[in-house]
């Protein structure tokens, strides 16, 4: 499997001010709340999708989620 068959099945779109791409895949609101009270998503970088927040000069290193 390939990048873009990953990015493909899992629905991927470009997160534009942090980088990468991602697709929400949960939300759980409270009542009363217009802030969500949890959220889970896929969250992807490679070669091409850098990450504003982890791009270091020398290193680069995310941590991953699962």
């Amino acid at each position: 499997m390939n990048i873009n068959e990953i990015i493909d099945i899992l629905k991927l779109e470009p997160l534009p001010l942090e980088g990468g791409l991602y697709r929400q895949t949960y939300i759980k609101m409270e009542a009363g709340n217009e802030n969500p009270l949890s959220t889970a998503i896929y969250y992807l970088l490679d070669k091409k999708n850098l990450s504003h927040i982890c791009i270091s000069s020398h290193l680069m290193k995310c941590t991953i989620f699962i």
